[in-house]
């Protein structure tokens, strides 16, 4: 996040000062060369979400081989009912996070009331919807 401060910190900014979305979006006050801060967004997003689904895959790639091994037969079902919980919850951040992305970089022919009404949904919705994809978990665990 530091890099980030400092970047933004040395761009001049003029004209409107209200932001189109509901986090802040500094490309369309800045009036000097904003490329470094595209970049470096870019490969933030990127490392971001490319060395997150690499953990995710390692970690449940070692949690489903220790289930394989699990010496109860009603053990393995309640795990892996937790973990595609956990997958769901997951593929519910990245999917919306992924296209929100795309659609800001490539989808310009979008209206922007449906960009703000997806980034709005990302931004509300989902963290509504976890808790309810966690307590489906947890009432089919305790069962």
């Amino acid at each position: 996040m530091s890099p980030a401060i400092f970047l933004l910190k040395r761009l001049p900014y003029c004209g409107h000062s209200i932001t189109l979305h509901t986090y802040c979006e500094h490309i369309g006050v800045a009036c000097a060369d904003i490329s470094v801060n595209v970049w470096y967004r870019v490969a933030t997003s990127f490392l971001s979400a490319s060395l997150g689904a690499v953990s995710i895959t390692v970690s449940y790639t070692l949690i489903l081989r220790a289930l394989w091994g699990l010496p109860a037969p009603g053990a393995s079902p309640k795990a892996l009912h937790t973990c595609s919980s956990h997958l769901c919850v997951i593929t519910m951040f990245y999917m919306p996070a992924f296209f929100s992305f795309l659609v800001h970089r490539f989808g310009h022919q979008v209206p922007r009331h449906i960009l703000i009404l997806l980034d709005n949904l990302y931004v509300v919705v989902l963290p509504i919807l976890n808790p309810i994809v966690y307590g489906q978990a947890l009432a089919f665990t305790a069962e």
